[in-house]
């Protein structure tokens, strides 16, 4: 995460009810467990929070809140998310835009040159077969630092102005 973004979601986080006072130490011990996160997932944790949560949240709730918007990948958000990537990258820059679940969903389903040449909805039938038994093999302890694209993220990236920057 961004020092710019850290700030943001500092500022948030100081002004939420805790039992412990928001200082430098409070601060760094968030900036610690973020450290690794990409600032739009970071962002929408924190305004997630804040929306959500009467109390300041700790930082491994912080952390669940996060895995919960990018791990809760469905067939059809898979759909989604890979015919974006087909729409907006060639093939060979199309993995740099995936998380490690997408890419095992379009590995199962042929590779990415494949996907590109079928229709959406033959795409969308095939990650559907393919999707529990790749979901139950893949890593995804990089998911909050190279998550899926989610409409959610979206909502946050005009706030933090950088686009999507990822790990500083």
């Amino acid at each position: 995460m961004t020092g710019d973004c850290f700030s943001k979601v500092a500022n948030i986080l100081s002004t939420m009810p805790s039992q412990n006072p928001w200082d430098d130490k409070v601060a760094s011990v968030y900036a610690l467990a973020m450290t690794s996160w990409r600032d739009d997932v970071a962002l929408l944790a924190t305004v997630t929070a804040l929306k959500t949560r009467e109390f300041r949240p700790t930082p491994a709730e912080l952390r669940n809140i996060a895995m919960s918007f990018v791990t809760n990948l469905t067939p059809m958000i898979a759909a989604h998310n890979i015919a974006e990537i087909i729409r907006k990258h060639q093939v060979r820059d199309r993995n740099n835009h995936a998380s490690e679940p997408i890419k095992a969903l379009v590995e199962a389903c042929g590779g990415w040159a494949a996907m590109g040449a079928r229709d959406t909805e033959t795409n969308t039938r095939l990650i559907k077969e393919v999707f529990d038994n790749v979901m139950n093999t893949v890593d995804t302890s990089d998911v909050l630092s190279n998550p899926p694209d989610i409409p959610q993220l979206e909502t946050v990236r005009g706030l933090l102005g950088n686009g999507h920057k990822a790990l500083t």
